[in-house]
């Protein structure tokens, strides 16, 4: 896999989920296995989702990929944080350090496993 193909397979995700009503994607290759994507994703009951990660394809010819740095911000059509799951490494106290997600309007912030995409896609899929 190279971050093109991580790309690609980010477009095929978002295009294919039943949810989603559009995106808008900006892509920084930065070295064929290192990208930067960003974006928002536009949902069928008016929420957004707004995510930015920094990829590292794990050697050519992988499917190791290393997230270095993500968060996915999944807000109400109010403008209200519903959930955002990212790894900035403010909170030590938490077991999955540097893991977490910051939930609802007063974006208390509990343990999470390493989240990618697809696994907030399907958080999504299941609460819409």
């Amino acid at each position: 896999m190279t971050a093109r193909d991580y790309y690609r397979s980010v477009l095929q995700l978002l295009t294919t989920s039943a949810v989603v009503t559009g995106q808008r994607i900006e892509s920084d290759e930065q070295d064929v296995l290192v990208v930067y994507l960003k974006g928002s994703v536009s949902l069928i009951d008016g929420s957004t989702l707004f995510f930015a990660q920094y990829v590292q394809i794990e050697g050519a010819g992988s499917d190791q990929i290393n997230r270095k740095k993500y968060r996915y911000h999944w807000q109400a059509a109010n403008g209200e944080t519903r959930y955002r799951w990212d790894n900035a490494p403010h909170h030590p106290s938490l077991t999955t350090f540097p893991d977490h997600v910051h939930v609802g309007a007063n974006e208390r912030e509990q343990e999470s496993k390493p989240m990618d995409l697809w696994r907030v896609m399907s958080e999504i899929e299941k609460e819409i």
